[in-house]
Formats: C-alpha cells, structure tokens, sequence
C-alpha cells in the first residue's frame, strides 16, 4: 500500500489554524484503569474525554507517556473534526 504524498505546507496551515490551536488549548478529562479500550487510547465522541485502556503501563523507560499520548489523541480527533480527515 502506497502512502499518500504530503503537502508540508497545508499541514502548516492547518497546525496553525485558529480553530485547530483553540481546541488544543482545551482542557481534557483524563480516565485510566477503568475501561478496555481498542488501540489502547481513545477519545469520548466530543473529544471531551480521553480513555487509556486499563491494562497499559504509561511508563517507558521512567518517563511518563501519557502527555504524548494525550497529545496525539487531541490532535487526531481535532484534525477530522475541523479538517474533516480520516481516520485512516
């Protein structure tokens, strides 16, 4: 499967947009331990909540990955939201 070329520069401009910075900055409730969840981390459909599957360990070598982890979950659901991009 071939991957898809990329324009670095609409992903510029999309990385900063006014609406994709805006809901970066938004605040996010974090739940762990409490749900299996596919993919190991997902989000509530508003993007509100951001499950971590109960059976993961955030840590890797000593450094806590859940902001990472955060972060990519926040960026994903900001993109298809706003952007209208697949999941794929």
């Amino acid at each position: 499967m071939e991957l898809p070329k990329v324009d670095s520069f609409k992903v510029y401009k999309m990385l900063h947009d006014p609406r994709f910075v805006a809901r970066m900055r938004e605040p996010v409730h974090i739940v762990k331990n409490k749900y299996d969840v596919p993919y190991i981390v997902g989000y509530s459909q508003d993007g509100k909540t951001i499950y971590f599957d109960r059976h993961i360990n955030t840590m890797l070598n000593g450094v806590d990955m859940t902001p990472f982890l955060v972060i990519h979950e926040k960026t994903e659901k900001a993109l298809m939201d706003i952007f209208g991009l697949k999941y794929q």
